[in-house]
């Protein structure tokens, strides 16, 4: 039986449009004050009742931004989506349409376990989707990106799934501290750009 390909390009572009979806629908989560509630407790008080509806806005926001950024990085490299690929795309972009649900549903209980628990569970598949997606694209582009910067990529997926698995288990014991551990992604990445640009300076003298 011949296998069959999927067109590239249309598979590109109901990515693209799923992503560009959860990142705009993220902002419905905000609810509007009423006038009420704006008579009742002012301006600025209905505002501050809205600053975790905010930060959740800002954080998933910027979340599904890294994601996307990453998603366009490697998936340069696709030059065809057999049943295989096609299936990883698929259950990447279920995680990344579930965002603003576990957005949503932590905000609304911000102090309380279960939900961050949700929401971080919710990362973590995606990530290891979005790893084991890079890992088939990177084996099948050998010839098409130099060991490095394969390498590279593999570190950034790595430890992006890594932060969320640390702050699903932080969560237990250091609430806090599990809140902000989206702040290691940034650390890891710019320490590793770091350390893999003097590899690739080694390499080049």
């Amino acid at each position: 039986m011949k296998q069959f390909n999927f067109p590239t390009d249309r598979v590109f572009t109901f990515t693209d449009a799923v992503f560009s979806i959860a990142i705009t629908i993220l902002v419905l989560e905000i609810g509007v004050p009423s006038r009420a509630l704006i008579k009742k407790i002012g301006f600025m008080g209905a505002l501050e009742n809205l600053i975790p509806s905010f930060i959740g806005f800002f954080v998933s926001f910027m979340v599904i931004a890294l994601y996307w950024k990453f998603y366009l990085s490697y998936s340069r490299y696709i030059t065809q989506f057999d049943g295989k690929l096609f299936w990883y795309n698929i259950f990447l972009l279920l995680f990344v349409a579930l965002l603003p649900f576990s957005t949503g549903f932590f905000v609304d209980s911000v102090f309380y376990l279960e939900p961050y628990l949700f929401y971080c569970g919710n990362l973590i598949l995606l990530s290891f989707v979005q790893y084991l997606m890079l890992r088939l694209v990177l084996k099948r582009a050998k010839l098409k990106i130099d060991h490095l910067s394969s390498k590279w990529l593999r570190y950034r997926a790595f430890t992006t799934f890594l932060v969320w698995v640390m702050a699903f288990v932080l969560a237990f014991f250091f609430p806090f501290m599990a809140r902000v551990c989206i702040v290691f992604i940034f650390v890891f990445q710019f320490f590793g750009k770091i350390y893999f640009r003097r590899k690739a300076r080694k390499q080049l003298a």
